[in-house]
């Protein structure tokens, strides 16, 4: 295990509690590299121990890292929330890429990266 500063804080778009999900399995890996984690899913009032955010909007924490675990459509109508928080960049999780999206966020200074957040922390690379 590693250990990162607070200011690497990575929000979970699309945060689930079910064990066989991606987002879960990064929430637990990003943990155990010492990366704080914000949840953020309007499914569940927490998830693993840590409390989880209906909407972007109750995100007050800064903000490193966004990973995405949600449908492109889905991701759209929470873009402007995600520019706001002004995260120092966002990746798309396989099947989350959006060329669209990716333009948006890139004008709006936000690093893109399209891989995988598990794989990135296997690897060091995140």
């Amino acid at each position: 295990m590693t250990t990162t500063p607070a200011n690497k804080t990575t929000l979970v778009m699309g945060a689930s509690e079910e064990p066989t999900r991606f987002a879960n399995r990064a929430q637990i890996q990003l943990q155990q590299h010492g990366i704080p984690v914000v949840l953020v899913s309007p499914k569940y009032k927490t998830i693993n121990g840590v409390t989880v955010k209906q909407s972007l909007n109750e995100v007050s924490e800064s903000i490193d890292t966004v990973t995405v675990y949600v449908r492109p459509e889905i991701l759209e109508s929470s873009l402007n929330a995600i520019i706001h928080l002004a995260p120092r960049r966002l990746i798309f999780n396989p099947g989350t890429e959006s060329n669209e999206l990716q333009k948006r966020l890139i004008n709006s200074d936000i690093e893109v990266i399209n891989d995988c957040t598990l794989v990135m922390l296997s690897e060091n690379r995140y």
